[in-house]
C-alpha cells in the first residue's frame, strides 16, 4: 500500500515538474516571439518562432558585420588621406583638384569628396546632383583633416521626385 501511494506521489510531481517546464518554455517562447520584428502579432507554432528568431538574429550578424567593414573601410580612407597630406605641403597640395570616392551600400550611397582648404567647394552642387539623379540626401558631415576637407554625403537611392 505504501509503494501505491509513493508511486502515484512521484507521477503527480513528474506531472507537476513536466506542467512547470511547459509553461516556462511558452513564457520563454512568448518572450521571444515579442523581441522578433513583426508588422502585427500572430500566433505562430514555436518551431516557426524558433525558425523567425534564428533567421533575424543571422540578419543582425550581417547588419553587424557590413557596419564593420565599412568603419575598416572609412578609418582605412582616413589614414591614407593622413599619409598623403602629411607627405606633401601645404601650399602644393591645396592646388590639387578635388577627389570624389562613390561607394554603393546596398540600398544608399555614400559620397567622400576631398578637397583642399582654400578650394571654395560648393557642396550644394554635389547634393543638387545627387537629386536630379533621384536620391534622397539623408546625411552629410565634414571634417578638417591637416590642409585637407573631406565632405562624406549619404543618399538614398530611388527617391521618387
Amino acid at each position: 500500500m505504501a509503494t501505491l501511494a509513493s508511486s502515484s506521489s512521484n507521477r503527480v510531481e513528474r506531472n507537476m515538474k513536466e506542467r512547470n517546464r511547459r509553461m516556462h518554455m511558452k513564457h520563454l517562447l512568448e518572450k521571444l516571439d515579442s523581441l522578433l520584428p513583426q508588422p502585427e502579432p500572430s500566433k505562430l507554432s514555436a518551431s516557426q518562432i524558433l525558425k523567425d528568431a534564428t533567421s533575424y538574429v543571422k540578419q543582425l550578424q550581417r547588419n553587424i558585420e557590413e557596419s564593420l567593414n565599412r568603419k575598416k573601410e572609412k578609418s582605412t580612407f582616413d589614414e591614407n588621406l593622413m599619409r598623403s597630406s602629411s607627405s606633401r605641403s601645404s601650399s602644393s597640395s591645396s592646388a590639387l583638384f578635388p577627389v570624389i570616392n562613390i561607394t554603393n551600400l546596398g540600398s544608399t550611397l555614400e559620397v567622400n569628396l576631398v578637397t583642399g582648404l582654400n578650394n571654395n567647394f560648393m557642396l550644394y552642387e554635389i547634393i543638387s546632383a545627387l537629386q536630379e539623379a533621384e536620391t534622397e540626401v539623408i546625411e552629410t558631415s565634414h571634417q578638417k583633416v591637416v590642409d585637407k576637407t573631406i565632405y562624406t554625403i549619404k543618399s538614398k537611392l530611388g527617391m521618387h521626385v
